[in-house]
């Protein structure tokens, strides 16, 4: 979901790990030229789901890194059988009012475009929670943990999962 931390935690894990960091917004938005919210725009989100699904499916070829997908992308069957696949997926968790403080003020974001965003994002988790509840693993990313204990304790349980999954 968005606003949970998946490019901000996940940038710290990679460094943890010393693996490569991948986004596949900022992909998408690289190769277009264009914010996600114009391709949104101009395009519609069909057209930028089809975008995200090659875009996972392209980058996710190998191990060793941690790849930040699209809020939606693992409410998507042809994605999460990529990701699950090949790597470990991780459910990065928010209470809604959480999410809706660390993305005020972003103009960035069309689920939200018009209304109220706490309700948007209240039922933006409820309609994707089954979905999310097919990830392997999951950790709140609002509690009192700080940032650098939250990695370690990310980076702790990928191992142990990771060695189990092999």
């Amino acid at each position: 979901m968005m606003g949970v931390g998946k490019t901000y935690l996940g940038s710290r894990l990679a460094t943890a790990l010393s693996v490569e960091f991948i986004d596949t917004d900022k992909i998408i938005e690289d190769a277009k030229s264009i914010p996600i919210t114009q391709i949104f725009a101009n395009q519609g989100e069909s057209y930028f789901r089809n975008l995200e699904h090659h875009t996972i499916k392209n980058t996710l070829k190998g191990i060793g890194m941690v790849v930040a997908v699209g809020g939606g992308a693992y409410t998507f069957k042809r994605n999460r059988e990529i990701i699950d696949g090949i790597g470990i997926s991780v459910w990065l968790d928010a209470e809604p009012e959480t999410i809706l403080r660390r993305i005020s003020g972003e103009g960035n974001r069309p689920l939200l475009e018009g209304g109220n965003r706490l309700l948007k994002i209240r039922a933006l988790l409820e309609q994707r929670k089954n979905e999310y509840n097919k990830s392997m693993l999951r950790f709140q990313t609002d509690t009192d943990l700080s940032t650098e204990d939250l990695v370690c304790l990310m980076k702790e349980q990928i191992s142990t999962f990771a060695a189990v999954k092999v």
